[in-house]
């Protein structure tokens, strides 16, 4: 009977390795709260990015500025400063699995709500894989 399910073996072994270098699923609402250092809704005002070769793949380097609108958990930020928010994304070569950054861009004017760990001054860095999200249907 053993014999009849030693081909399984093989087959496990790759979906074993396979989900040990999947990529990074989003976190939950209660992961992004609670690992966040400040949480507060803003518009961006700009994004910039510049690209960076690294192993498996191009990174883009992303720096945006945004204008807080209302700061939900932290200190220090007022309503109407501007901070710098900085993240990457990942576009990876060649069966590269992974941590890939960020799953989406800020786009200038847009309405998010960001979920970061203060680092400096006025500088933020987004949570990884879903560090902000679009707030739909505001004015």
């Amino acid at each position: 009977m053993l014999k009849r399910y030693l081909f399984m073996l093989p087959i496990g072994a790759m979906i074993f390795a396979a989900m040990g270098h999947a990529a990074v699923p989003p976190l939950t609402e209660e992961q992004r709260w609670s690992m966040s250092t400040h949480i507060f809704a803003g518009q961006v005002i700009s994004d910039t990015s510049r690209e960076v070769q690294s192993r498996g793949g191009t990174d883009t380097v992303h720096s945006a500025r945004v204008k807080v609108t209302m700061l939900m958990k932290g200190d220090f930020l007022m309503t109407g400063s501007e901070v710098r928010v900085g993240y990457w994304r990942k576009f990876p070569k060649g069966g590269w699995t992974g941590n890939t950054g960020q799953r989406d861009r800020m786009r200038g004017s847009q309405k998010v709500m960001v979920y970061a760990t203060h680092a400096g001054d006025d500088s933020f860095e987004l949570l990884n894989p879903n560090g902000f999200s679009e707030i739909k249907g505001a004015e």
